[in-house]
């Protein structure tokens, strides 16, 4: 999917430069948990939660706008211990094994939004509303803590530390809105944001506050 929609957020970024367009980069971090293919009932604990990307807006009318940007996030998570179903490469009720797994995810966000604008001074409140399409993969080890048999038996290997690995890859989409305001400093546009997004596979909802600078 990611190879489709970034040429078509560049595609809108080029197309635009007659019309009032502006470009920049949005940062920030999710403030819910919201991992692409956790697939167990554990307790996570993760890392290094982050969102970066460019941002394209180009205005429609005095005060509404498109918006598309293109955002990676990264991080990892870690189950240090506990019973778990496993089966080989996938978590189905098997065997009950006690392990730990680390779980490395990327992900690629493309929401598509309209954005209203109210006037206000110099501060500008806005809403933005529309379409998310993402593009998560994600790759797992799995480091059986249990006795030689019960791991063999789970095909992760007869090593009381055997580790098993594999890697996954899921494509979500959903519905996304979000409130913030939008300031000048200097020449830049500095846009604060708080962003909901009700994504599928699983389905969660995701909750990110971001920070965006148009130049």
């Amino acid at each position: 999917m990611r190879h489709l929609i970034l040429p078509l957020f560049f595609a809108v970024a080029l197309t635009a430069s007659a019309q009032r367009f502006s470009f920049g980069v949005k940062a920030g971090a999710p403030v819910t948990d919201a991992l692409p293919n956790d697939a167990g009932p554990y307790s996570i604990v993760d890392t290094g939660r982050w969102t970066v990307g460019p941002s394209a807006e180009v205005r429609l009318f005095s005060h509404l706008s498109f918006e598309a940007d293109a955002l990676y996030r990264g991080y990892r998570s870690l189950s240090p211990g506990g019973s778990f179903i496993l089966s080989g490469a996938s978590l189905m009720p098997v065997y009950p094994v006690s392990a730990s797994i680390l779980q490395n995810s990327k992900e690629w966000d493309f929401p598509l939004l309209l954005k209203y604008r109210f006037q206000a001074g110099a501060m500008h409140p806005f809403v933005d509303a529309g379409f998310e399409f993402a593009h998560a993969s994600s790759d797992f080890t799995i480091s059986c803590l249990a006795g030689p048999d019960t791991c063999s038996g789970a095909g992760i290997g007869s090593s009381v530390t055997s580790e098993y690995s594999y890697s996954g890859s899921v494509n979500r989409k959903g519905p996304a809105a979000g409130v913030g305001i939008e300031f000048k400093f200097g020449k830049v546009k500095i846009s604060p944001e708080v962003r909901y997004t009700k994504l599928t596979r699983p389905n969660v909802n995701e909750v990110t506050v971001l920070a965006g600078f148009t130049f």
